[in-house]
């Protein structure tokens, strides 16, 4: 009885996906320890669907389903990402370890809301600079990626996804919920070169990112000029708007290397005003 109480007291608290994510986190055979940081993680990764979902639906009331002309290689490689993430977690699940496969499905999460909407934003905001093909391309991953990494949490977290599905998606979606819809990859192929290109990519962005950290200065301020050393010339080169936009990069000198490195110019101060 104090069991009961104390359980339905927490699910008041915290909310029963929050519940469920920590019920979700053991691997199979071992009990499930109560923990604070859990509950902790799972309210944050709540709050994350909710705001990243807000976010991505006042992008997504432009899109007019049709598939785009060109997908760009940042689009490809989060769309490869999400498919091979997708096959680990329902491998896991399969053995019955829902513990991991929870793992793989926020990580990827994560880096999702992190890394490439950040990325695709620019060009949503301003399809006057980047066209209405990049535009495109951002509108068509955007809606296959949100919509089928809802699907891979709402195992965990049920009434959160259900409710952005509802809100959105069902319209265009041929069943009624979220948790009769199927679990599968976003049919696009696979390229060795997007994903080593993209894992470079995302690379560049975090040191970029750790530099303007250490250097105590917004993400937003622009380098002036910077020279970059890299393995993957041709995805990066086929990227460069993508990576100017999200870096704050004016000038960037891209040369082939086997290894990765770095050479930083001057900033230049933003106004508040051009922010």
């Amino acid at each position: 009885s104090n069991s009961k109480m104390e359980l339905e007291e927490l699910i008041t608290t915290c909310s029963a996906d929050v519940i469920r994510y920590w019920c979700a986190n053991g691997a199979y055979g071992r009990d499930v320890i109560f923990s604070d940081d859990e509950i902790k993680n799972g309210s944050k990764l709540l709050n994350k669907i909710y705001n990243s979902s807000k976010f991505v639906l006042t992008f997504l009331k432009d899109y007019d389903m049709k598939k785009p002309n060109i997908i760009l290689p940042i689009d490809l490689y989060y769309i490869q990402k999400f498919n091979l993430m997708q096959e680990k977690a329902l491998k896991n699940l399969d053995d019955y370890e829902m513990g991991y496969a929870k793992t793989e499905i926020e990580k990827y999460f994560w880096d999702y809301c992190d890394n490439y909407i950040e990325i695709v934003k620019n060009r949503l905001y301003k399809p006057e600079i980047y066209g209405l093909d990049a535009k495109q391309s951002g509108l068509y991953t955007l809606y296959n990626i949100h919509l089928s990494i809802l699907k891979m949490l709402a195992i965990y977290m049920p009434h959160i996804t259900e409710e952005v599905y509802q809100e959105y998606f069902r319209q265009y979606e041929k069943t009624l919920s979220i948790h009769k819809t199927e679990l599968k990859n976003i049919d696009i192929g696979y390229d060795k070169n997007i994903e080593n290109g993209g894992d470079e990519f995302i690379e560049i962005i975090s040191q970029i990112r750790g530099y303007k950290s250490e250097k105590q200065v917004s993400v937003k301020t622009i380098i002036e000029n910077i020279k970059i050393c890299a393995k993957n010339v041709e995805f990066l080169n086929s990227s460069m708007s993508d990576l100017k936009a999200v870096c704050s990069l004016q000038n960037v000198n891209l040369v082939e290397s086997n290894k990765l490195e770095i050479e930083y110019g001057d900033f230049i101060e933003v106004k508040k005003s051009e922010e």
